[in-house]
C-alpha cells in the first residue's frame, strides 16, 4: 500500500544544496573514501553516502529503497513491542502510523539523511525493546550496529549516548526492583552495554582510520576536525563590542577584531566583506530577517567556503592546520588581554543565551506544531530554477531516478506583445514563489501586429513569441506570465488569467500601459491522474485530528495510570519502553528548540521526522496501559474480589 502511494514520487534534484544533497551524492559516487578532496568532500559522515552507493550497486531506485528500509524498520519496531506485551491491535496500528506518517511522504523526496536516520532510529528503539525483554547477546549486537550506523549518519551523536544512559538507568532500576535471579546486572545490563559500546566505537574507529588513510585526518569528519572546531570556538568566544541581535553570535565587529590580532584570519576578511560573505549574509537574512552579519546557523559553512576560496582547502591536513593557526593566534590574544573573552559552552550555543530566554516558548511551540502537518502534502518536481543539467544527471545516475516522474511534460504558449513606450526585452513564466522561470529573448516577426496597432505609434515587427510551458502535477501552468521591458518594468499576467483570447492591454497595478499582448494558442498536454493523490490528501486531512484525539485520550489514560499508581508495577517492560521513548522524543525536541532559539528558526519537518512516529506510538501505548489500569480497577471493585465486603 505504501509503495503504491509513493509510486508517483521521486527524489528532487537541487543545485543549491551543495553542502547537502550534492555532497552526499558525490561521496556516494566514490564510495566515500575514494572521493577527491574538496571543501565538501569529507564534510559529511559516511553512513548515508554508503547507503546511496549500496542502492546504486543493487540497481534499486533510491526513492523505493528508502521506503523499503523504513517499512522494514517500522515492522521491527512494532514486532519488538509485541514481545513486551503490547496488544496485537495496538502494534498493528503503530506499524501503520509509522509507515504512513504524512511528513515522510515528502521528506523522502530529498536526498538528505533524515529519512535514513529515521529508519535507523526505529531499528535502535526496536533493539532496546528486545533488550528489555530478554537481553540476549544477538539483540545487543543488533542494537549496537544500529547505534553505530546512527553515529556515522548525523553529528548529534550525544543524543545517542544520552538515550543509552537512560536505557541503562531504566534497566538497572528494573533489575533492582524485580530481584529476578535470571536478570542479574551482569547478564541483563553489563553484557549488553559492553557489546553495544564495543560495536559502536569499533565502527567509529574503523571509519576514522579509513578517513586517515583517505584524507589524512583521524577525525569523524572535516566538519568536526580539531582545528576547525577550535577556530570556531575561539571566534565564538570573542566578546562583541556591542550587543548583537538574535541569531547573530559572531558579528562583523568580532570578525574585524579577530583580524586585528590574528594574521592568519586576516586573510579571510576580504572574503567576509566581499561577494561570498555577503551572499551568506543575504541567505541568512532571508531566513531570519537579520539586518547585519551572517546568521549563526550558517556561519560555519560561510567560514569554510571563504577559506576554500582563499586556497586553504587543497588538502584536509592543510585546512585543519590553517584553522588551528587561527585558534592558536586568537587564544594567545585572549591570554595577552588583547581581546575580551566571554565564556562559551559550545560553538553552537549562544554565549549570551539569557537574551534568548523570552523566545524559548515560541521556538518550542514551533517545534510542537510540526508534529501535525497542516494542509496538503507537497509534491515536488525538478525545476530548472534550482537545478542544472549536470546536477540532474548526477541525481539520475546515482539515485536511479525514474525519468517519467522527475519532470512534468511541458506545454507550449504562442502569442505576441509590444509596448510603444518601453520595448519588451523578454517574455517568460515565473513561478509563484518568485524564482526565475522559463524565458525567451527571441521575438518572431509578426507583420500583422503593426498593421492593426500602427495608430499607437512605433510598433516593432518582431513581437511574436513562443514559450515552453512548465506544467505542475495538476496539469496547470506552474507560474505567472511575465513581460519584462528593457528598462526593467514588469507586466504580470497571473496564472489564472493565462488563456488564449483577444488582445489585452498591458497593465501595472491595474493601470493600463501603452501596449498590448495576445495569447494566440496554449497547448497543455494531458497529465495522467495519479490515483494516490486523493489517498495522500485524505491521510493529511485526517492526521491532525487523529493525533489530537490520541493526545487527549493518552492524557486521560495517564491520569488513570497515576490514580492507580500503587496497584501497578512500574518496573514492567511496557513502562520501561514508555519512559525511554518519551526521553528520545524529549531530547530531540529540546535540541531543536535550543537551536531554533539561537541559531536558526527551527521550522523544518525533516529534523523531527525520526521521532514523529515514536510520539504516536507513545500515545497508543499509554492508552493501552490506561485501559489495563481501568480493567484492574474494575476487577478490584467486583464482588468476587472481596474488597466490597
Amino acid at each position: 500500500m505504501k509503495l503504491w502511494l509513493v509510486h508517483g514520487r521521486e527524489i528532487v534534484a537541487r543545485t543549491d544544496a551543495t553542502a547537502d544533497d550534492i555532497s552526499y551524492l558525490n561521496a556516494a559516487a566514490h564510495w566515500y573514501w575514494e572521493t577527491p578532496y574538496g571543501v565538501y568532500a569529507y564534510v559529511r559522515l559516511p553512513a548515508y553516502p554508503l547507503w546511496i552507493a549500496l542502492n546504486h550497486a543493487v540497481g534499486l531506485p533510491f526513492r523505493i529503497g528508502t521506503e523499503i528500509l523504513q517499512i522494514v524498520a517500522a515492522f521491527a519496531w512494532a514486532s519488538a513491542l509485541r514481545r513486551i506485551g503490547v496488544w496485537y491491535s495496538i502494534a498493528t496500528i503503530i506499524y501503520a502510523v509509522t509507515i504512513f506518517e504524512p511528513v515522510g511522504f515528502f521528506v523522502n523526496d530529498f536526498a538528505q539523511p533524515d529519512s535514513f536516520y529515521a529508519a535507523m532510529l526505529w531499528f535502535l528503539m526496536a533493539g532496546f525493546v528486545r533488550l528489555f525483554a530478554e537481553a540476549r547477546s544477538r539483540d545487543a549486537l543488533f542494537t549496537g550496529l544500529a547505534m553505530a550506523i546512527l553515529w556515522q549518519t548525523r553529528e548529534e551523536s550525544f543524543l545517542l549516548l544520552a538515550a543509552l544512559a537512560v536505557f541503562c538507568a531504566i534497566q538497572a532500576f528494573r533489575i533492582y526492583v524485580t530481584r529476578n535471579p535470571q536478570q542479574s546486572f551482569g547478564n541483563a545490563l553489563l553484557r549488553p552495554l559492553v557489546i553495544i559500546l564495543t560495536v559502536t566505537f569499533s565502527v567509529s574507529i574503523a571509519c576514522r582510520t579509513l578517513n586517515y588513510f583517505s584524507f589524512g585526518l583521524f577525525a569523524k569528519s572535516d566538519f568536526s576536525a580539531p582545528g576547525f572546531r577550535h577556530a570556531l570556538k575561539e571566534l565564538t568566544a570573542i566578546a562583541p563590542p556591542r550587543p548583537t541581535p538574535r541569531f547573530l553570535i559572531i558579528s562583523d565587529e568580532a570578525l574585524e577584531l579577530a583580524g586585528q590580532v590574528s594574521q592568519t584570519f586576516r586573510e579571510l576578511l576580504p572574503g567576509f566583506r566581499g561577494k561570498l560573505g555577503q551572499g551568506w549574509a543575504a541567505f541568512g537574512r532571508a531566513q531570519t530577517h537579520l539586518r547585519e552579519g551572517i546568521c549563526a546557523g550558517w556561519f560555519p559553512w560561510a567560514l569554510r567556503d571563504i577559506a576554500a576560496a582563499a586556497g586553504h582547502h587543497r588538502t584536509a591536513v592543510g585546512a585543519n592546520a590553517f584553522y588551528q593557526r587561527i585558534a592558536d593566534e586568537l587564544d594567545a590574544a585572549f591570554k595577552a588581554k588583547r581581546l575580551r573573552k566571554r565564556y562559551i559552552l559550545s560553538a553552537y550555543i549562544d554565549p549570551d543565551f539569557a537574551r534568548n530566554l523570552p523566545f524559548i516558548s515560541q521556538a518550542l511551540q514551533a517545534e510542537i506544531n510540526l508534529f501535525a502537518i497542516d494542509g496538503l502534502l507537497p509534491r515536488f518536481k525538478d525545476s530548472r530554477n534550482t537545478s542544472t543539467a549536470p546536477t540532474r544527471a548526477l541525481f539520475d545516475r546515482m539515485l536511479m531516478r525514474r525519468t517519467n516522474l522527475i519532470q512534468a511534460p511541458p506545454g507550449t504558449l504562442t502569442g505576441w506583445v509590444f509596448s510603444t513606450s518601453d520595448p519588451i526585452g523578454e517574455v517568460g513564466i515565473v513561478s509563484t514563489q518568485g524564482n526565475n522561470g522559463v524565458f525567451t529573448w527571441q521575438f518572431l516577426p509578426r507583420p500583422d501586429v503593426p498593421k492593426v496597432f500602427g495608430f499607437m505609434g512605433q510598433v516593432p515587427v518582431e513581437t511574436g513569441f513562443e514559450l515552453v510551458l512548465p506544467i505542475d502535477s495538476a496539469g496547470k501552468v506552474a507560474g505567472d506570465l511575465v513581460f519584462r521591458a528593457v528598462d526593467g518594468m514588469q507586466f504580470v499576467v497571473p496564472e489564472r488569467n493565462i488563456r488564449a483570447g483577444p488582445p489585452r492591454p498591458l497593465s501595472v497595478d491595474e493601470r493600463n500601459h501603452p501596449g498590448y499582448y495576445c495569447i494566440d494558442s496554449m497547448q497543455i498536454p494531458p497529465v495522467a491522474r495519479d490515483k494516490s493523490i486523493p489517498v495522500e490528501s485524505m491521510i493529511a486531512r485526517f492526521h491532525p485530528s487523529f493525533l489530537r484525539w490520541l493526545t487527549w485520550l493518552a492524557v486521560g489514560a495517564f491520569i488513570l495510570i497515576v490514580l492507580r499508581f500503587r496497584a501497578l508495577s512500574m518496573s514492567g517492560m511496557t513502562y520501561a519502553i514508555l519512559f525511554l521513548t518519551g526521553f528520545v522524543i524529549f531530547e530531540r525536541v529540546c535540541l531543536l528548540t535550543l537551536l531554533g532559539t539561537s541559531l536558526w528558526p527551527g521550522t523544518d519537518h525533516r529534523y523531527l521526522f525520526p521521532v514523529m512516529p515514536l510520539y504516536t506510538s507513545l500515545l497508543l501505548i499509554i492508552i493501552q496501559q490506561g485501559i489495563r489500569a481501568a480493567k484492574q480497577r474494575a476487577v478490584s471493585l467486583s464482588p468476587r474480589s472481596g474488597e466490597l465486603r
